[in-house]
């Protein structure tokens, strides 16, 4: 819960505080003129109005000690909920550099097949896992089948694999599209938890 939603509900109980202000003060003046006009006992009004004080005072204590824990909750909410998205943030900057690198490598082998064995995948197997929880499923199919992609090229253990058949381009246009869309959610999610996009 940010500040201003704080600040909001602080506003709610000040004004429920003035409102029951306002009518214990309405059933004093009541109280008073009754005892006037009808000789009602000063003690049985000093009886009632102690009664009716904590009566108030014990709902206006409830209701304060029931906001304040809803906060804190809420609070505990917010900051897990940050600390997952800052690492959904590291996963997303991490695969971002891992395939930007991989773009690069790609281009080289379009000139020389020899680069083949630089291109990397160990990022992507270490939190595919976790990238499956909050990854679009069509992102997550691509990388997916790129990776795959990359580790047959690596082996060389399919004839696809052994001669030219191998679409360098669309690998990289692929890759290219991938990172584009994943530097879009990566905004998202700084921008949803307050991050200045600079800073990350």
């Amino acid at each position: 819960m940010n500040l201003i939603s704080n600040l909001k509900i602080i506003e709610k109980i000040s004004i429920y505080a003035l409102i029951t202000c306002a009518l214990t003060y309405i059933t004093i003046i009541m109280l008073y003129y009754f005892h006037t006009e009808n000789g009602i006992n000063d003690t049985l009004i000093s009886s009632f109005i102690s009664a009716i004080g904590g009566i108030i005072g014990g709902l206006i204590g409830g209701i304060v000690a029931f906001i304040v824990s809803k906060i804190q909750i809420q609070n505990v909410q917010d900051t897990k909920r940050i600390d997952e998205l800052r690492k959904y943030l590291n996963v997303l900057k991490s695969l971002i550099i891992e395939i930007e690198y991989n773009i690069r490598i790609l281009r080289l082998i379009s000139r020389d097949k020899s680069y083949i064995t630089s291109l990397e995948s160990e990022i992507w197997y270490s939190v595919r896992f976790d990238a499956n929880n909050f990854l679009p499923n069509t992102i997550f199919n691509q990388l997916t089948e790129e990776h795959r992609e990359i580790k047959d090229m690596k082996a060389q253990e399919l004839d696809e694999y052994k001669d030219e058949l191998v679409n360098i381009d669309k690998m990289i246009a692929t890759n290219e599209k991938i990172v584009s869309e994943l530097k879009k959610i990566e905004d998202k999610v700084k921008d949803s938890i307050g991050i200045p996009l600079i800073n990350l």
